[in-house]
């Protein structure tokens, strides 16, 4: 004779099966981690081309720094910094680069030198710069650079270089 299989225990084997499948996806998936969560520390390093423009003449002198030009991570970006000087030339202020996709990073800026400058009117300024965030990808940045502008008394356009390290 021909024996009939059992039902009862084929449906708790498929049930079985099934709340197996659904648990290996569930622990599969906590364990993953998202990309976008997962922080990374690369050097930070960038070339401008830059504008400055005297705001106020001081003490304290307000001046406003326009850049343009591209660094890693960044890539294509532009800055705008806003630097106080002191009568000591004690400098403080602010950092906003803008990526080209538009993503931000904000930075302070400081130096307790005054700038160099030569006998044919070059400035050349060195400087200490703290990420304090940024808005898109650079969210919660952190990090520090440090920073060399070069300019003239006789001109208004210049250049400057950052070097340090971003964690975002």
């Amino acid at each position: 004779m021909k024996q009939l299989s059992n039902p009862t225990r084929t449906f708790r084997s498929e049930t079985s099966r099934f709340f197996c499948l659904i648990l290996i996806i569930g622990i599969t998936a906590c364990g993953c981690k998202k990309e976008a969560n997962v922080k990374q520390t690369v050097a930070f390093q960038a070339e401008f081309e830059t504008v400055s423009t005297i705001v106020q003449q001081g003490p304290p002198e307000i001046d406003q720094i326009n850049g343009k030009g591209q660094g890693t991570p960044m890539g294509k970006a532009t800055f705008v910094a806003n630097a106080q000087f002191d009568a000591n030339y004690n400098l403080t202020g602010t950092i906003v680069a803008t990526t080209a996709d538009g993503d931000k990073i904000l930075a302070s800026i400081s130096a307790k030198t005054p700038p160099d400058i030569d006998t044919n009117g070059n400035i050349t300024l060195h400087f200490n710069a703290t990420i304090t965030g940024g808005e898109g990808k650079f969210a919660k940045a952190t990090g520090s650079f440090t920073g060399t502008a070069h300019e003239s008394i006789y001109n208004t356009n210049g250049a400057a270089s950052w070097d340090g390290t971003i964690t975002y």
